[in-house]
């Protein structure tokens, strides 16, 4: 991102390249007309808004996220209830309340506005997340703890915190937040001392990076999975992706529509939390659903920690071909038109034998791990 960090001394200690990477990735994704609107929104939070810390905490663990997701949360309180150790959880969250402070830190360093990016509208939305972020530290002074849990310390808030009790010599812990990883890549922005993964393909990507000094432990995913049923049912269930993966998404609804001329059932769909419907047409040809449906045990789909959670669950699931999903699953599990998929699903369908590379355990077994791995640190 090439940001330059603002001339005071408090604000050099922390690297504002990580802080706002994914700020910025953001608005790069966004379409012009979105990144006004990110502008805006971001403009009048950091004036009308204050985070919901705590005034002070003293406890041996801090657990904090920043996603507020009911599958984000489901992880992280289970993982959190896993700790026997006096703790604390945060989830932060932005009341409406006017930000005095803010608002003169926007206008006294407006200097500084387009120092933040070589795109101005990039640099714009950044300064105002940075006037937003650079205020956090502040809240923080009063707090007496031995450990930081983040859930991702990649995501600019967690990342802030991360750094700050870094500084002051607290031991950092983070987690895996989503169940993909190109086998190409490494895990971004581990700053933690520890990371508690699900599984060895992000654990061996991870170690792939020379720069890592991360403790990376494989402890699993602490989640029961119910499991269907083999059903009958021609229905077809489509979990989509996140609005990044658009071009991908149509792709594959338009591969549901035509297989299903041949098995004629019901296509469900299921939109990421974040999609924007209205980019999508003909979304009365689907039966939009919120969850897995049970009727519909076939799925087609892409990059998505839901699609872990479905092969644990009894679904049948056929992944969208390309070169990310070549470099994770197996060829007979990927199509690229409806004629491969109707070819696959003719098949007796057998759980994909590299699922346990990405969670090597789950439910009680893996509640297990992170209780012993709570249990060994000190206190």
């Amino acid at each position: 991102m090439n940001l330059k960090n603002p001339n005071s001394k408090e604000n050099q200690q922390y690297d504002w390249d990580s802080i706002l990477d994914k700020e910025i990735e953001k608005i790069d994704l966004a379409s012009k007309f979105s990144r006004i609107i990110l502008c805006i929104k971001s403009t009048l939070a950091l004036a009308l808004t204050k985070p919901n810390f705590p005034k002070d905490i003293k406890s041996d663990f801090l657990f904090f996220i920043s996603l507020n997701r009911s599958d984000h949360l489901n992880i992280f309180y289970n993982i959190f209830n896993q700790c026997e150790h006096k703790k604390i959880s945060h989830l932060i969250k932005f009341p409406l309340s006017l930000n005095l402070i803010n608002t003169f830190s926007y206008i006294y360093n407006l200097r500084k506005l387009f120092s933040f990016h070589r795109k101005s509208v990039h640099s714009y939305y950044a300064y105002t997340c940075y006037i937003r972020y650079k205020s956090i530290p502040k809240y923080l002074d009063k707090y007496e703890i031995k450990y930081l849990l983040t859930y991702a310390d990649f995501l600019p808030l967690d990342n802030l915190l991360t750094q700050y009790f870094k500084m002051k010599n607290i031991k950092t812990i983070t987690l895996q937040e989503g169940g993909f990883l190109d086998n190409s890549s490494c895990y971004p922005g581990l700053l933690s001392d520890y990371f508690l993964c699900w599984g060895n393909n992000v654990k061996d990507n991870t170690l792939n990076n020379p720069n890592t000094k991360t403790d990376v432990r494989v402890l699993g995913l602490p989640l029961q999975f119910n499991q269907i049923d083999d059903q009958p049912y021609n229905n077809i269930y489509v979990p989509l992706s996140g609005d990044v993966f658009i071009d991908i998404n149509k792709k594959i609804l338009s591969i549901a529509l035509s297989l299903n001329k041949t098995i004629k059932g019901n296509i469900f769909v299921q939109f990421h939390p974040k999609s924007n419907l209205s980019l999508y047409p003909n979304l009365d040809l689907y039966t939009l659903v919120s969850s897995p449906p049970n009727r519909a045990q076939l799925t087609i789909g892409y990059y998505s920690t839901i699609c872990i959670s479905l092969l644990l669950s009894n679904y049948h699931l056929y992944f969208y071909k390309n070169d990310t999903t070549e470099s994770i699953w197996e060829n007979g599990y990927l199509f690229t038109s409806s004629d491969d998929l109707l070819n696959r699903i003719k098949k007796n369908y057998q759980r994909p034998p590299s699922l346990h590379y990405f969670i090597s355990s789950i439910g009680n077994d893996a509640a297990t791990n992170y209780h012993e791995f709570f249990s060994e640190l000190t206190v």
